[in-house]
């Protein structure tokens, strides 16, 4: 029984609980995020912040950035950068954020 209890913790630390409660593994978040255009748990079909799209972030920091939205347009290019470090067009939106010293300071 304590090993069962200590596999649950370590599995939790490594994975994540959606809204709609459901834990899903982290690396399986990754991959639904990158894959899956839904958004949604894949257990259940809710709706998750958790499980937004890359592409969806992507498009709104591509929206943010003609609006001057810095600090917007910040979040969504360094989550995508979260999951995908090599997301070519987030890596310069960031590094013109940074040339420009756009205030995202409270980043």
């Amino acid at each position: 029984m304590v090993l069962a209890v200590f596999a649950w913790k370590a599995f939790l630390r490594v994975g994540g609980r959606l809204t709609c409660g459901h834990v899903v593994h982290e690396r399986c978040v990754r991959e639904l995020r990158r894959l899956d255009a839904s958004g949604k748990c894949p257990l259940c079909g809710e709706a998750s912040a958790d499980l937004t799209p890359l592409q969806a972030l992507v498009e709104l920091a591509a929206v943010c950035w003609p609006r001057r939205s810095w600090v917007e347009c910040y979040r969504a290019a360094s989550e995508v950068l979260d999951q995908d470090a090599t997301n070519v067009d987030m890596l310069f939106i960031m590094s013109a954020l940074l040339f420009m010293g756009a205030d995202v300071q409270e980043m």
